[in-house]
């Protein structure tokens, strides 16, 4: 699992501004050791709703496109 493999996964989880989330720029760091990634991500959303929306979204599209065993840690932030 490559960096760029997991941003073209997800380019399918949207967002309320954007199109998508790598196209509004709110991922803002991932790393990758073995078969756990982590993503840190920010919403523009402060509620709690939106924000377990969104983890759930990047773990279903990397789970479902990349490595349905991949061990997924998600920090959301707000902006």
């Amino acid at each position: 699992m490559k960096k760029e493999d997991i941003l073209k996964a997800l380019e399918s989880v949207g967002n309320s501004t954007e199109s998508n989330i790598v196209e509004a720029d709110l991922v803002r760091n991932i790393q990758i050791f073995g078969d756990e990634v982590i993503v840190d991500a920010e919403r523009l959303s402060p509620t709690l709703q939106a924000k377990k929306k969104l983890e759930a979204d990047i773990m279903k599209s990397i789970h479902y496109k990349l490595d349905a065993k991949a061990k997924m840690v998600v920090k959301i932030s707000t902006s």
